[in-house]
């Protein structure tokens, strides 16, 4: 019988006091985690949304650079007024060229004297903080979103 109380003490379990502080320090460790989780998940969607208006930003300004480089592209030497940089401001950028030659919907791409095609004559405005290309006929369009200035 001696040998059988011995065996019963050594198959003894955890008790409820052990359990609790487990469960306890389990609870605190999945909270860490948890909220480690929900930060990193802010940051990834924030960075998202950076880098996003980064690349539509990039786009913009790939968008105008061209623009602003054909101002005043008058090979056949016959416009006028002279095509160039109509109107620049803090918030209006207006540029005219004749880049090409339009006979309904179709473009040849050879100018043809006059600035009335399709982007030979472009808008760009800022309304609010959108950056709206304007092409006469055609509907604004956003290029870029909050910005604050076209200086």
């Amino acid at each position: 019988m001696q040998a059988q109380n011995i065996t019963r003490m050594n198959e003894r379990g955890f008790t409820l006091v052990e359990i609790l502080i487990a469960m306890t320090m389990s609870l605190v460790v999945m909270g860490a985690i948890y909220s480690l989780f929900t930060t990193q998940q802010k940051s990834y969607r924030h960075q998202e949304r950076v880098a996003t208006i980064q690349q539509n930003l990039r786009s913009a300004m790939i968008m105008m650079e061209r623009d602003i480089r054909l101002a005043g592209c008058n090979p056949t030497g016959t416009i006028n007024p002279k095509p160039g940089i109509v109107q620049a401001g803090a918030a209006t950028i207006q540029v005219t060229m004749d880049i090409t030659n339009a006979t309904g919907d179709t473009v040849t791409g050879s100018p043809d004297g006059d600035i009335d095609d399709p982007n030979e004559d472009v808008t760009y405005t800022l309304v609010g903080t959108n950056l709206m290309r304007n092409i006469p006929g055609n509907n604004n369009n956003v290029v870029a979103e909050y910005i604050q200035s076209l200086n």
